[in-house]
């Protein structure tokens, strides 16, 4: 019984890293999408202004899909 319940959690947990892929990776190219940059964004704004660093972002549009 304790190992299904250990077996079940595992479960949910890969589950749950799978969802979380989908919601931030786009699925054509498998790639890190915008909710993704936003919430990476904000991170690094935070840990730049406790850390009194500079932030440098870089944006390529490398693609051509329009």
């Amino acid at each position: 019984e304790y190992q299904a319940a250990i077996d079940t959690e595992t479960k949910l947990e890969a589950q749950s890293r799978a969802l979380k892929d989908l919601r931030e990776k786009d699925s054509l190219t498998n790639l890190y999408n915008r909710r993704y940059f936003s919430k990476a964004f904000a991170y690094e704004w935070n840990r730049a202004v406790r850390d009194q660093a500079d932030l440098v972002i870089l944006i390529c549009d490398i693609d051509h899909f329009k």
